[in-house]
């Protein structure tokens, strides 16, 4: 479990509080989708989950470990992995196979179980195939894919996700969110950060954040009921979703969490 403890974070410039008296647990085999406007404190957030940033006060624990003892780092990134809005910040070789290989190389892992964790990792995203793929010949969704197999690799316990389908069309944010769906039925925790709020509907919690502090924790269907609140949050519900919320007042029974075009189809 990852678990946060009345978190404070602040940076030297501005000098306030990015993060404010956050308190919250992380499971492992689900996914927490975490909103928030710009400045919000959302990537803050991502940062101290996996001991990048250190807290101003409070306690961050991954599975017992204080991500403030510096004995404890090394085995805190093996448990929370990260993968980065631009994919291209995260690849590093110029093979495919190869990238994916990176990290359990730097774990110091015998040849043969790099190879199971590479296949396996590969495997696990849809990218089975395209092992001697050059990384700049794959679409922008595969890239994104590939970033996650670099972190399953390294065999997880939690991934956060930081945007990971702001820069892709709308059938690359398709396939990522399947992979999340996924990986989440395997027994990873997905900490998902995101702007699309059309993202959360298969999430098990939707956290926002306003100014670094906590103003909703709860099911993606209590969220989606905070109308008179999403503005003042920084938020708005997809075209889509109004759409969704239209047809419910007429009687059409079309689920709350439905903010996709396929999503309103197949209730109809």
């Amino acid at each position: 479990m990852i678990r946060v403890t009345e978190v404070d974070f602040r940076y030297s410039v501005p000098g306030r509080n990015v993060i404010s008296g956050l308190t919250l647990n992380i499971h492992r085999g689900e996914i927490l989708a975490v909103l928030g406007a710009n400045g919000s404190g959302k990537s803050t957030l991502a940062l101290l989950l996996n001991g990048i940033l250190r807290p101003t006060a409070g306690r961050v624990e991954i599975d017992g470990l204080l991500t403030t003892e510096a004995a404890n780092v090394s085995r805190i990134r093996s448990l929370v992995g990260m993968v980065l809005q631009s994919p291209d910040d995260q690849i590093v070789a110029t093979v495919v196979e190869e990238d994916v290989a990176f990290g359990p190389e730097n774990l110091g892992l015998e040849p043969d179980e790099i190879r199971v964790r590479v296949d396996a990792a590969l495997n696990a995203v849809g990218l089975t195939g395209l092992e001697r793929r050059e990384p700049h010949l794959l679409s922008g969704g595969q890239k994104q894919r590939l970033a996650i197999a670099g972190i399953l690799a390294l065999q997880p316990a939690f991934l956060v996700l930081d945007e990971p389908t702001s820069m892709l069309d709308p059938s690359g944010r398709r396939d990522v969110l399947g992979i999340v769906e996924e990986l989440r039925g395997q027994g990873h925790g997905i900490v998902h950060i995101t702007h699309h709020i059309e993202d959360i509907a298969t999430a098990d919690r939707v956290l926002v954040l306003a100014e670094g502090a906590a103003v909703f924790c709860g099911p993606p269907v209590e969220f989606l009921q905070q109308n008179r609140l999403l503005e003042s949050w920084g938020l708005a519900v997809p075209a889509v979703g109004s759409l969704a919320a239209r047809l419910r007042d007429r009687g059409v029974p079309v689920p709350v969490t439905a903010m996709t075009a396929e999503t309103i189809v197949s209730a109809l």
